[in-house]
This record gives C-alpha cells, structure tokens and sequence, in this order.
C-alpha cells in the first residue's frame, strides 16, 4: 500500500528492472555474442572439413550456408538487445 504522506519515491517496474536484471541481461548478450561469433568463424574455417565444398551436393550446401545465415542474423539479433540495453542504462542516467 503507498502511503500518500511518502517523501520517498515510488519504484517502477523499470527501476527494478535496472537495478537487479540489467547486468545479467548485458552479460548474458555479450556471451552470446562471443558464442555465436566463434562457432561462426570455426565453421567458416573448416568448411571444407566439415563439408568437402568440391564434392559437396547441392543440399549440403544449401544447409550449410542457411547455417551461417542463421548464425549471422543471430549475431544481429544479440548485438541489437545488447545495443538496446545499453542505450536504456544510458537514458535512466539522463533522467
């Protein structure tokens, strides 16, 4: 219940949020990132390990580079809520 004679102020759902999740939230996206950055560059270079790109048939290719598509709109997508953290943490200290 909110007392109305309170000098304090009142907490809001984004307070919380900033003041217990928001250093795992940035830390969780940054590993993330380095994941997925390093499965992209191992497979990116041993390709032909993986899939002989000679002898590959089409479907393996197609597999293969829908793989690293997917892995670099992942990439995208993790650097994007990073990104959003970031620029949040910042605006909360404008305020």
């Amino acid at each position: 219940m909110v007392n109305p004679n309170s000098t304090e102020p009142e907490h809001t759902a984004e307070d919380m949020f900033v003041a217990f999740h928001y250093a795992e939230v940035k830390d969780l996206s940054k590993h993330f990132l380095t994941l997925i950055a390093g499965t992209l560059v191992l497979t990116i270079s041993f390709a032909d390990k993986i899939v002989p790109l000679g002898e590959a048939k089409f479907y393996q290719k197609i597999l293969l580079g829908s793989c690293w598509l997917s892995l670099i709109v992942a990439f995208i997508l993790a650097g994007s809520v990073s990104s959003l953290t970031t620029s949040q943490e910042n605006r909360r200290e404008v305020r």
